[in-house]
């Protein structure tokens, strides 16, 4: 049957003026638009909705649930066309009669499309949360309206399909609705799928950060972890991880080039190594923060600060006199280190000064190179 798309109300009308008996013969199918429906004539709508499926099927989709809408949508919901009940079911604004009766429908095409409707009543979602379709159940979990009684059972259904549906849906959602109930799911796995969704507020996820599971703890400071070591993140924000009763999300803020000069100091001053560590790898690092981590007493910290080619003069002075074969080593190594030795005639191995031929025939002091011969 050939389907009729008229472009304008006026053509439609003349159009069924003209092939009324066709129509209602079953010759031609009729399609309006949606747009047309409140100011179409009464009799011209009745007529199309008896005869033409395509029309049935736009009424079906966008027709208001009130008055006289409600009984039209109460019969297109039982229509023995099965796209029509398919568009019905899309109907965010059907009678809830009309979608609990759809709740049965015996095609599954209508009840998937049923399960995505935003409209559904909880009832009703509880109800196709047993469907026998897991791809329905799927979609039920993924309906917004979806509780959290609903959440869980479909977290735990028997098909893994669906399982994992709701673990995946913990981790691209973008409803901060869907976000809450979600970091409530009584799976696990759920709830450290929610810790990675970029949409979860931060102090959900530090709540998260004291769950029972240990792997929603690992994930929640994962992501807190993330946030702190982000170059853009906001200094204002870095104060608030500097706090928390993480060292590891401490350390990324003391990595941070974003840090602001007065946090770093206080990390500095709270004396945990590894944090301290941190800071001293910090690309941002002011000169007057070096001075201070240079007389360091953990060698490590010191070591750190000799592997900084943008180290300021005065810490590279001290570092020079260093004791530590590790921290002389790793000088030794700095590329900028070493040109500036080279350029002011000292040796790349200890920073000597070189003395008498040796200025002009080597690169090393007779101490290193005594070294070098035994070493080898």
């Amino acid at each position: 049957m050939p389907v009729i798309d008229p472009v304008s109300l006026e053509d439609c009308l003349e159009f069924i003026d003209r092939n009324a008996s066709d129509v209602r013969e079953g010759t031609y199918d009729v399609k309006i638009r949606a747009e047309w429906l409140p100011v179409m004539p009464p009799d011209a709508v009745r007529f199309l909705l008896e005869h033409c499926v395509s029309t049935r099927k736009v009424v079906g989709r966008v027709l208001k649930g009130k008055g006289a809408g409600a009984a039209i949508l109460e019969r297109l919901g039982r229509d023995e066309n099965q796209e029509v009940r398919q568009c019905v079911a899309a109907n965010p604004n059907a009678p809830e009669v009309v979608l609990l009766g759809l709740g049965d429908d015996y095609f599954e095409e209508v009840r998937l499309t049923l399960a995505r409707n935003p409209a559904l009543p909880e009832a009703l979602l509880n109800q196709m949360s047993l469907d026998k379709s897991p791809h329905i159940r799927v979609a039920v979990a993924r309906n917004p309206k979806a509780s959290l009684a609903v959440i869980n059972r479909l977290a735990n259904d028997r098909s893994r399909m669906v399982a994992d549906a709701v673990v995946a849906l913990a981790g691209e959602t973008k409803s901060t609705s869907s976000l809450q109930l979600l970091a409530k799911c009584g799976r696990a796995e759920v709830r450290a799928a929610v810790c990675g969704n970029r949409m979860l507020a931060l102090p959900m996820v530090d709540l998260l950060c004291r769950d029972e599971d240990h792997r929603v703890r690992e994930a929640a400071r994962q992501r807190l972890r993330g946030v702190a070591e982000a170059p853009g993140t906001a200094p204002e924000l870095l104060r608030q991880f500097a706090v928390l009763d993480s060292r590891e999300i401490r350390e990324a803020v003391a990595g941070n080039p974003s840090t602001p000069a007065d946090l770093l100091e206080r990390l500095i001053n709270e004396g945990e190594e590894r944090v301290r560590l941190a800071v001293a790898g910090n690309p941002s690092l002011p000169e007057a923060l070096m001075m201070l981590l240079v007389t360091d007493g953990r060698p490590a910290v010191r070591e750190a600060l000799a592997r900084r080619t943008d180290l300021c003069w005065p810490a590279c002075e001290l570092l020079n006199e260093d004791e530590t074969p590790a921290i002389q080593e790793t000088l030794a190594l700095n590329p900028t280190e070493r040109e500036r030795r080279k350029a002011a005639g000292l040796c790349l191995d200890c920073g000597r000064k070189l003395t008498g031929m040796g200025r002009t025939i080597s690169t090393q002091c007779f101490a290193c190179m005594g070294k070098r011969l035994l070493n080898r």
